[in-house]
């Protein structure tokens, strides 16, 4: 079993209490342990897998597990929980955050607050404390193997990544295993380019679970007008328009700022 075989879905989220629903290849035992937080003080707590209530409709292989009283994930405090999983002698342990990202009229907002990215490339050591320090929440990295370490560190710093996933099947290949973590926020495409074409390298962005975030928010796609141009009409879009924003950084329709 590998992580990317492990499948997790927020089906409920309230101050009360958080129901995960934990979705495997097979039978799988385990609990979830947290909150913990690199910014507060915690005590860490167990909660194990059960069985889901009699006549749920779910997915073959499907536990749930109940966190009372929910901490949530955003950059000023990231709290994680860890998920200890086990199906024979095989184990897999995932990092989670529960945080609820939405999309509004007035742009995005985060566990129910005004939320705008600001973000910069990732060098190959990124300075996590600097970044904070500096009002940065968000990293652009190429999605690899090299890369992918980020994505443990950006959990436990409160820092989102927004990960370009290049025309490589091993890029596409990693995205099953660094979805599930709380700073994964988005896939940014490498378009095609005809011969003698010059390049775009960006070519649209994928939110990371739109179908499961806040329903009925859809899944769709967002970028350029040439990128629009070839998604499927079933699919909703949102054209993104880059900007000045006075500074002489860029900025997009959703508040994508790049310095």
């Amino acid at each position: 079993m590998k992580p990317s075989d492990v499948r997790l879905t927020v089906r409920r989220l309230d101050a009360a209490e958080a129901e995960v629903w934990v979705t495997a290849p097979g039978p799988i035992s385990g609990r979830f342990l947290g909150p913990r937080c690199r910014f507060a003080s915690t005590v860490e707590v167990a909660h194990y897998l059960r069985p889901l209530t009699p006549g749920v409709s779910a997915p073959s292989g499907t536990q749930r597990v109940i966190l009372p009283e929910p901490s949530l994930w955003e950059p000023a405090t990231p709290f994680v929980y860890t998920a200890l999983l086990q199906a024979g002698d095989e184990k897999v342990t995932l990092s989670y955050g529960l945080h609820r990202m939405e999309l509004t009229p007035a742009g995005l907002r985060l566990n129910r607050k005004p939320f705008a990215i600001r973000g910069v490339m990732a060098g190959a050591r990124p300075d996590f404390a600097a970044l904070r320090q500096a009002g940065v929440n968000t990293l652009v990295a190429p999605v690899g193997e090299q890369t992918s370490p980020l994505w443990d560190e950006a959990d436990s710093w409160g820092m989102f990544m927004l990960g370009i996933v290049s025309r490589d099947e091993r890029s596409a290949g990693l995205l099953g295993t660094l979805r599930s973590h709380p700073s994964s926020l988005a896939w940014l495409f490498e378009g095609k380019t005809e011969p003698g074409a010059s390049a775009e390298p960006i070519r649209g962005l994928l939110l990371r679970d739109p179908v499961e975030a806040i329903p009925p928010w859809p899944q769709f796609i967002a970028g350029s007008p040439e990128a629009l141009a070839r998604v499927p009409a079933t699919v909703p879009t949102l054209p993104i328009g880059k900007s000045s924003n006075g500074n002489g950084s860029a900025t997009t329709d959703l508040g994508f700022i790049m310095e």
